[in-house]
């Protein structure tokens, strides 16, 4: 799993900037626009254990399950089992 660290201005060596930008987006969108806006962000280069991913969501409740879109919940939890994701995005 990836900690995805919004607004990163300086982000640290093990840390790669992903600079903002848009691009069309398969989930769902309220509005049905299919481009969406990311702003600049810092990705982990590793991968973040159990443990540290427990600690980030216990210091950022808004990341817990019950609180982000169902459809990005169970993303994250397919991919916690090695599960595919692609299935989550067929009709």
């Amino acid at each position: 799993m990836l900690i995805l660290l919004a607004g990163a201005a300086n982000a640290a060596p093990e840390r790669a900037v992903v600079e903002a930008s848009r691009f069309a987006s398969v989930l769902p969108q309220p509005d049905k626009t299919a481009i969406v806006t990311v702003k600049r962000f810092a990705l982990d280069r590793h991968p973040v254990t159990n443990g540290e991913f427990l600690e980030f969501v216990a210091a950022n409740p808004q990341w817990r399950r019950d609180a982000v879109a169902p459809l990005f919940a169970e993303a994250i939890q397919r991919i916690h089992r090695r599960e595919s994701i692609s299935v989550l995005f067929q009709d």
